[in-house]
């Protein structure tokens, strides 16, 4: 099993008081082994050249644009490979239940309890590409046309000859991680 570590964060208010208190279950996405716990990571970024078209479009033609950002994207991704986790710091297993797994190591033919993921978590160096998959997956099943030029673009046409223009760059590099719509 791959290990597991907890990240707290404190929301703080403009005077510095907190707001909320987070926490988030974090996979060592380093001790996964090529083959073993993944295939593939690859998941693409919208072109910046084809985001600056975008919006140039937006501008001459005065469109709207709406920014949609997912909450907890990678958690919703479903993993397609068999990935099994430790159990957190601070669970306790004191009798078997159906989310808790026995595995055993098959160096060292010990038994350990832990987490069979049937989701992506942060952390895993999988979880760009499922979310992928399943970004596009809804955007085609929708009707939505991905372009050959940028495959982080889709495009669907009405019969009214309105467009809508979605961009959705995956990477903290393209856009601060948001989605773009433009819409007549």
């Amino acid at each position: 099993p791959i290990g597991v570590r907890w990240v707290f964060k404190v929301k703080r208010g403009p005077n510095n008081e907190p707001l909320r208190w987070k926490a988030r279950l974090v996979v060592k996405g380093f001790q996964q082994k090529y083959g073993l716990d993944y295939e593939d990571t690859f998941a693409p970024v919208a072109k910046f050249k084809t985001i600056k078209l975008l919006l140039s479009l937006v501008a001459h033609f005065e469109l709207e644009l709406h920014q949609l950002d997912y909450k907890n994207a990678f958690l919703n991704a479903t993993l397609n490979e068999t990935v099994y986790v430790n159990l957190p710091e601070g669970f306790e297993s004191s009798h078997p239940n159906e989310c808790v797994h026995t595995y055993v190591d098959p160096k060292y033919k010990n038994k350990k309890e832990c987490w069979k993921l049937k989701k992506a978590l942060y952390g895993l160096k999988q979880s760009p590409h499922e979310w992928n998959l399943e970004v596009d997956s809804a955007m085609l099943k929708i009707g939505y046309t991905r372009l050959i030029t940028d495959s982080c673009i889709y495009i669907k046409t009405s019969k009214k000859l309105d467009e809508s223009y979605p961009t959705l760059p995956i990477s903290t590099r393209s856009v601060n991680n948001s989605n773009y719509f433009a819409n007549h």
